[in-house]
């Protein structure tokens, strides 16, 4: 009787421990718009660079994860915004550790890329396929929070490579603790 109460709590507990389908980096994100202006100076000329980044807490990048197991091969995330916008992105899956193959976008804006995530709460719709047949769905929520803005302070200063203004403000916002 011992052994059967023990083995009940063990399984129950197994269940307790298993892995929410969610991001890897937790399901809740900060963004802060962080501003400011440099001016540098390379081989005799001056140049002015207004610089603009948006910071992402935890991180901006993250896998997809789950309870490992599911037989699939492909997992698609289907965010859908507050604003009821939606985005699409797929990755392969990895079954054996429950985790899609890449990092998906979660905040990058390029000409590129396009962020998985907006403002306020998002509900990601999963689907894990095998050889394009549905397997698993389900869904979870996201929340990204917008955080108030930083300034840092203006700068003039030497540099070797004034070629991309993306380098000078990287260099920039470092050099500056991202504003803090």
């Amino acid at each position: 009787m011992k052994l059967l109460i023990s083995i009940t709590i063990m399984f129950l507990s197994l269940g307790l421990m298993a892995k929410e389908p969610g991001f890897s980096t937790g399901n809740t994100f900060t963004r802060t718009q962080l501003d400011g202006y440099v001016t540098v100076r390379c081989q005799g000329n001056s140049e002015g660079h207004r610089c603009r980044e948006v910071l992402w807490s935890p991180a901006v990048y993250a896998y997809f994860e789950m309870e490992p197991g599911v037989d699939a091969d492909k997992v698609i995330l289907n965010a859908i915004h507050e604003d009821g916008s939606t985005r699409d992105k797929k990755s392969k899956f990895k079954k054996d550790i429950g985790r899609s193959k890449k990092r998906f976008n979660l905040g990058v804006w390029s000409l590129f890329q396009r962020p998985l995530l907006e403002g306020g709460k998002n509900i990601i719709e999963y689907t894990l396929l095998k050889r394009k047949k549905v397997v698993l769905t389900g869904s979870f929520e996201v929340y990204v929070r917008t955080a108030e803005g930083r300034y840092c302070d203006s700068e003039y200063r030497y540099f070797n490579d004034c070629s991309s203004s993306q380098v000078v403000c990287r260099d920039y916002f470092r050099r500056h603790n991202y504003c803090r």
